[in-house]
C-alpha cells in the first residue's frame, strides 16, 4: 500500500510517498494503549495515515484493539486500588455504574410494582368577605 500526502504550501505540490511493512506498524503500536496520534508519531507519519495502517491488516488492527483493553484493564486496576485504600468517591462512582442490580444508582429509582399511588389533596378555603 502506497499512500500520497500532498502540501500546498507556496502553490505547488508536494507529496511524501509513506510504504510500512506490517512488522513495523506492529512495533508502531506496541505500548501505544491505543493511541494512534503515538503510533502516528512513531511512524512519523500523519494521523490519517498511521489510522490506514492499522487498520490495512487484520494483525495490526487486533494488536491495536489490545492495547486499548489494556489501558482500560489498568484504568480499572487502578480504581479498584483506590478503592481499597477508601477513597468513597470512586466506590460510589462504581456502585453506581456497576452496582444497579444491587438497588444502587445516581438517581432515586423505584420499581414500578412496588410504587405507591400516588395522592392529592387540596384545602381550599376560600373566605367570603361581605360587600
Amino acid at each position: 500500500m502506497t499512500i500520497l500526502m500532498y502540501s500546498t504550501l507556496g502553490g505547488s505540490r508536494m507529496g511524501k510517498e509513506y510504504t510500512y511493512k506490517q512488522e513495523t506498524v506492529l512495533e508502531a503500536i506496541k505500548d501505544s494503549y491505543g493511541i494512534v496520534n503515538t503510533v502516528s508519531k512513531r511512524l512519523q507519519c500523519s494521523w490519517s495515515t498511521a489510522d490506514k495502517y492499522i487498520k490495512k491488516w487484520s494483525t495490526t488492527l487486533e494488536a491495536f484493539q489490545q492495547e486499548t483493553e489494556i489501558i482500560l484493564d489498568i484504568a480499572e486496576s487502578t480504581l479498584f486500588e483506590s478503592i481499597k485504600n477508601g477513597d468513597t468517591a470512586s466506590a460510589k462512582w462504581m456502585l453506581a455504574l456497576k452496582g444497579s442490580k444491587r438497588g444502587y444508582s445516581e438517581t432515586l429509582q423505584k420499581e414500578p410494582d412496588k410504587m405507591e399511588p400516588l395522592r392529592l389533596i387540596i384545602d381550599w378555603n376560600e373566605e367570603k368577605t361581605g360587600t
